[in-house]
């Protein structure tokens, strides 16, 4: 489904899809540049001062712009890809005869835009995170094979 709505935002809109992509790594990535500053800074529980806090706070503060800078990227283009679905089903019943517009409930066709509509928006905020956690995992194994390549080889045989 990831991959679907993916390339169905790189249909909405190449340039929104194109900013998407770095904006989710950038974001996975310091989510996991957060989790190697919480494991140091852990292993030396004395050394709590501004030299600890300041790099967490500003890999924090990249982290919070990033992930809000691929959500606004990711809500724009389904927004441009759904309004052209719906002047499309606009033209659509502007063409139809009128017996098959009376054939119609108003209020059917207008609850079933509506709820589709949902499930794609719901669906966009979930491709920024499956990219976000994808980059996580990513960098999750290069730090593993950095600390123990042996466990990191262990770790792609249980996989």
């Amino acid at each position: 489904m990831a991959s679907r709505m993916l390339s169905w935002l790189r249909e909405a809109g190449p340039d929104e899809a194109r900013a998407l992509v770095p904006a989710a790594a950038l974001a996975g990535l310091s989510n996991a540049f957060l989790v190697i500053l919480i494991g140091a800074a852990a292993q030396a529980p004395g050394d709590t001062g501004p030299a600890t806090f300041i790099p967490f706070a500003l890999v924090l503060l990249l982290h919070v712009l990033a992930t809000w800078h691929g959500y606004r990227r990711a809500t724009s283009a389904i927004e441009a890809r759904l309004q052209r679905i719906k002047t499309r089903a606009i033209e659509r019943l502007s063409r139809a005869g009128l017996e098959e517009l009376e054939a119609l409930r108003g209020s059917e066709v207008y609850a079933q835009l509506a709820e589709n509509t949902l499930i794609v928006s719901v669906a966009g905020g979930l491709v920024v995170l499956v990219l976000q956690a994808g980059c996580v995992c990513v960098c999750a194994l290069v730090y593993i094979a950095w600390l123990s390549p042996s466990a990191c080889a262990l770790l792609f045989a249980l996989l």
